[in-house]
């Protein structure tokens, strides 16, 4: 897809004309929490619900947590985790172990980290673990 997912999510949102489209870079620059960024979400929303348009579109760049700064802490430091397995089997061998083991997970990860990992839904939990981007 590119370095930058907006760039790629930009262009669809030129051609289909979303009620709303988040830049990741931008949700950065102010930044935003994801707090933040779903109170903006709902506030749009609401404004359409009030003008009697309860329809709509948000177009999301993929890795837009990767831009939220607390997000980014913890992301870097899975991969950090990661890049210490010199093989896939090490790779997955580590990805269960964490999955499946609070323990050790909560370990490796620093204090802010691990509390921000677990207000995640385990989807979320599971996807961060089992998809890593070592290589940025």
């Amino acid at each position: 897809m590119g370095k930058e997912p907006s760039h790629l999510a930009l262009e669809c949102a030129l051609k289909t004309h979303p009620n709303m489209f988040l830049i990741s870079e931008e949700c950065a620059f102010r930044g935003e929490t994801l707090p933040d960024i779903v109170n903006r979400i709902a506030d749009a929303v609401q404004e359409r619900a009030d003008k009697g348009k309860n329809f709509g579109s948000v177009l999301i760049p993929e890795g837009l947590l990767q831009h939220i700064s607390a997000y980014k802490h913890l992301i870097d430091e899975l991969n950090e985790l990661f890049a210490g397995c010199s093989s896939n089997e090490e790779k997955h061998a580590c990805a269960d172990k964490c999955v499946k083991d609070e323990s050790y997970i909560k370990e490796i990860l620093t204090p802010w980290s691990y509390s921000l990992y677990c207000t995640l839904p385990e989807f979320m939990r599971v996807q961060l673990i089992n998809e890593q981007e070592i290589s940025g």
